[in-house]
């Protein structure tokens, strides 16, 4: 059209952004970056003067600590992520230097003791019954209860058979599914390990030569990792 032809003529020097061929949409995304440009320069100096990005943290560590005991309706999507939204605020408050108190804590060992499958061991999205163990949010609650740190919480991770669902969801190949019959990924096996070491299962759960050689497997020719072996990273 005559609006594309005005910008983009033949021997007319282009921006290499927009592959010599500019359209609304490259100009737009030409913009954006500009404008986002600015914004590093102000903040960022070749001194790296890191004074110019302030954390709010004072209100970082309020909007956290609200999220302990109450959150609004648009979280119900994350209902089998609840463990989850446990290590995410609790581990937030610990990043800023707030260590929650011991009314928090206990409301939180509780809610993630009601988490935990009693039969298989390991923790589910939500209170059992209604939800499956699945070793997400099993990562998730252990790190939480690691990063309270009290011996309540150590004794619930103590008490929750982790090696037992650990193993059951281990494969011959040394992968790990997610839940029971559930999907095979590298996640899975980057879980297992990381709860199996917090929760001192590692013998029990081994060996583990086989998950190296499996995540090894999952390498692609890019120079990635993909999800499991043969695919793209």
């Amino acid at each position: 059209d005559t609006d594309y032809q005005r910008r983009w003529q033949p021997g007319v020097e282009t921006d290499a952004r927009d592959g010599g061929a500019p359209s609304d949409t490259t100009e737009e995304q030409i913009a954006t970056e500009e404008a986002c440009q600015r914004c590093i320069d102000e903040i960022c100096d070749p001194e790296l003067r890191r004074e110019a990005a302030s954390l709010l943290t004072r209100e970082h560590r309020t909007y956290c600590a609200s999220g302990l005991w109450r959150l609004s309706a648009g979280y119900a999507s994350l209902d089998a992520s609840r463990p989850w939204l446990c290590y995410w605020i609790v581990h937030s408050l610990s990043i800023l230097g707030t260590r929650i108190d011991a009314a928090a804590a206990d409301a939180v060992i509780n809610f993630i003791g009601r988490c935990r499958d009693p039969d298989c061991g390991g923790f589910c999205g939500g209170p059992y019954p209604g939800q499956m163990a699945h070793l997400a949010p099993t990562y998730a609650a252990v790190n939480t209860l690691v990063t309270i740190g009290t011996p309540a919480a150590f004794e619930l991770i103590k008490g929750a058979k982790l090696g037992s669902f650990l193993r059951a969801m281990r494969r011959e190949d040394g992968a790990f599914t997610m839940h029971h019959d559930g999907e095979v990924d590298v996640r899975g096996a980057y879980c297992a390990i990381a709860v199996a070491t917090l929760s001192g299962e590692v013998e029990a759960t081994g060996p583990w030569e086989d998950t190296a050689n499996w995540i090894l497997g999952c390498q692609t020719y890019e120079g990635g990792v993909g999800a499991t072996p043969g695919e793209e990273a």
